[in-house]
């Protein structure tokens, strides 16, 4: 029963980073551009590699290669929303692309994974949406 707590304290937690990401976007601030704040974050993330260091062990091509294009549409993705962010209501936005999240996973699941889903599966993920 602890999960339900972390995971509503952990989405807690993403409003706050949405509401400051608001903040940082409507200031004339070094991160007041959508590229900029793109740019800052895939940098923070980029940086998650010196965790390397902890137990590293040397990846194969295709772990890089998945790896890269996973940090790629990470940036994109990023990128797309920080510019409805800065153009909208935050209040409008965040819904939107937290409820598509189960969505396109569920899709890129089925398309690339070859994921099959039961009946049961497909009404948890509309409840999820």
């Amino acid at each position: 029963m602890l999960w339900i707590f972390l995971a509503l304290l952990a989405h807690a937690g993403n409003g706050v980073v949405f509401i400051m990401d608001k903040g940082l976007l409507g200031t004339d601030s070094v991160a007041g551009d959508p590229k900029r704040l793109t740019f800052y974050s895939g940098l923070l993330s980029a940086a998650a590699v010196l965790l390397a260091v902890i137990d590293f062990m040397l990846p194969t091509i295709q772990v890089l290669a998945l790896s890269s294009i996973a940090g790629i549409s990470f940036v994109a993705a990023l990128w797309l929303f920080f510019t409805a962010l800065s153009a909208y209501d935050g209040s409008r936005v965040v819904p939107i692309a937290g409820s598509s999240v189960p969505f396109f996973t569920l899709i890129f699941a089925v398309l690339f994974l070859g994921e099959q889903l039961s009946a049961r599966h497909l009404v948890a993920v509309l409840f999820l949406i």
